[in-house]
């Protein structure tokens, strides 16, 4: 990526080259490559920043300011004018205050940053903005009839969903597909559904089967290296759209773009998610520079979430644990009253698991670990003996459901002993014995089929009702039923769903230790 700035017109070029003026433009050394506008609000209070230090007030409160966005675990952004590092802006979690520092030589006492226009960044950059226009229409349009699958865009409320958007709309006529975790900033909700209404097109919003705070009981606060939230109030909801109203699957054009993090690096422009199986994602922006998003927003005049002019410098749930600390001060600003209900629900659970107010207030608990232990621990037996192993499990109306994904012939019977019923069940390599909530398993445990079984006890036993196992069917042959685990009786025994029950893209697998330990 090769970025530029254009001395003549005052504006960042996305590929080096001025298309308004002709010049090539000087290049950047950037600290990373997030170069943002900052809008009249944000310019606001940086002025106030400096003021407060210099006693002057050098943005001009109008137009926009170009930043360097900084990678931290809090917000950091460098002002740039002029092909310069004008001011550095910081935020300290520690003490919850902001700090500038100037970077050159007196700019701010002698000339006031001018600022750029959003029609000269639009018509600097105009040539390559056209370019990748075409390029991502072409390939909505071509994965619209390749696939034969129908086309969603996923719209998240933010600049990059509402671009996905437009392109979609010069190819074809898509709904939008608007996952409402109950965990976005209120102003994204009522943006969605306007958009919906002025475009004339139907919206999906979908909502997860599970309260977060419900499911936080179960699992823990969310932290960097353990987002069960992704999964249960985002991709469990359209999974189980999916298994209802698309068992074949679906194409999801999605604003994903390669410079936001070094994970989404590795993404390809047509890619699968491991968690959502049955929808092909396509990526139209996914060689999208920030400068790229921006020209196109103002070319097109795209209406823009009102968030951005607030100061939040990416659209999503609120206490995301990826988000900077500054993201809580602005929701805190906003929205008093989801911040105090958050903080008060880390502060409960640090409190029972040995954590202080600090730990609250400096954002540590985004940084929370697992014990790796507990993860590995999984469901002990009451008690193991030799081919012999016993468990005690919530629900083993739902373990016989599941079974029959084993693909394993097996022998089942019903019988009453006392009153009481009994399941005998036989197969080549294993019997099983089951009264009330006693399962009593027998077999080698080195068996292949055999370890199968004690994981899928597992998965019974912790299941926590999320969903998101629904769309691994491609029959919808996975349900819930009052928050249990069922497998229909239209079961095809294909072996699909086997990478949900076996390996990890279960919710239980993959963060057992948080849930356990919650």
């Amino acid at each position: 990526m090769l970025l530029g700035w254009c001395r003549e017109c005052n504006v960042p070029l996305a590929d080096g080259f001025c298309y308004e003026c002709g010049r090539v433009g000087k290049p950047l050394s950037l600290k990373t490559e997030r170069l943002l506008p900052i809008f009249k609000d944000t310019q606001k209070w940086v002025n106030d920043l400096v003021e407060q230090k210099h006693n002057v007030r050098p943005l001009p409160e109008r137009d926009v300011v170009f930043i360097n966005e900084l990678r931290f675990s809090n917000r950091n952004f460098i002002v740039i004018e002029d092909a310069k590092e004008i001011l550095q802006v910081d935020f300290s979690g520690e003490n919850n205050r902001w700090g500038v520092k100037v970077l050159c030589e007196n700019p701010i006492f002698e000339d006031k940053i001018m600022g750029s226009k959003p029609r000269t960044v639009v018509k600097a950059n105009s040539d390559r903005v056209d370019r990748l226009e075409k390029l991502g229409s072409s390939l909505i349009k071509e994965c619209s009839s390749k696939f034969g699958m129908p086309l969603y865009v996923s719209f998240s409320g933010g600049k990059d969903s509402m671009i996905i958007f437009d392109l979609a709309l010069k190819a074809v006529d898509p709904p939008l597909l608007f996952v409402n975790t109950q965990l976005e900033f209120p102003e994204t909700v009522e943006f969605t559904r306007a958009v919906a209404g002025k475009y004339g097109v139907e919206l999906c919003e979908l909502l997860p089967r599970k309260d977060f705070f419900e499911m936080w009981e179960k699992c823990g606060p969310p932290a960097r290296s353990h987002r069960w939230c992704c999964k249960t109030n985002k991709f469990a909801p359209l999974n189980l759209f999916l298994s209802k109203n698309h068992p074949k699957g679906i194409v999801r054009i999605v604003g994903t773009r390669r410079w936001e993090s070094v994970m989404r690096m590795r993404q390809k422009v047509i890619d699968r998610n491991k968690w959502v199986p049955h929808s092909v994602v396509v990526h139209p922006i996914f060689e999208w520079t920030d400068v790229d998003v921006w020209s196109y927003m103002w070319k097109e005049k795209l209406p823009a979430n009102p968030l951005y002019e607030q100061g939040l410098v990416r659209i999503g749930c609120y206490p995301c644990p990826y988000a900077e600390m500054s993201r809580f001060e602005i929701l805190g600003k906003l929205h008093p009253e989801l911040l105090d209900n958050l903080y008060s629900h880390l502060t409960a659970w640090g409190k029972k698991h040995g954590y202080n107010e600090e730990w609250v207030k400096s954002g540590r608990w985004r940084f929370r670990k697992v014990d790796e232990k507990v993860r590995m621990k999984g469901l002990v037996p009451c008690t193991s003996e030799g081919d012999s192993r016993v468990y005690t499990i919530k629900d083993p109306q739902s373990f016989i459901s599941v079974l029959k994904t084993l693909q394993q012939p097996l022998d089942m019977t019903k019988v009453f002993v006392g009153g009481k019923k009994m399941w005998l069940i036989k197969s080549k390599h294993f019997s099983i014995t089951i009264m009330g909530e006693r399962v009593i398993v027998r077999g080698n445990f080195n068996n292949y089929v055999v370890n199968r079984i004690c994981r899928l006890i597992e998965r019974v036993h912790f299941c926590i009702g999320c969903g998101t196992c629904t769309g691994f069917c491609p029959n919808g042959n996975i349900r819930l039923s009052q928050d249990k685990l069922r497998i229909k009786e239209s079961c095809l025994n294909c072996g699909k769903c086997a990478e949900m029950l076996f390996g990890e893209t279960c919710v239980f697998a993959e963060y057992a230790g948080g849930c356990m330990n919650a």
